[in-house]
């Protein structure tokens, strides 16, 4: 659970998924790709 391993609530971490729409070899069902991007930043207490 990406939440729980980050120590986050589940409303803080936002999952996009997308398709090729039929462009290259991926969007005509000739091979397949997987991409991964995470940006992870630690907001500090405003108050201490």
């Amino acid at each position: 659970n990406i939440s729980h391993d980050l120590g986050v609530q589940a409303q803080d971490i936002n999952i996009k998924a997308k398709t090729a729409e039929h462009l290259g070899p991926v969007g005509r069902g000739e091979g397949i790709e997987a991409e991964a991007i995470c940006l992870i930043t630690r907001i500090e207490n405003a108050h201490g």
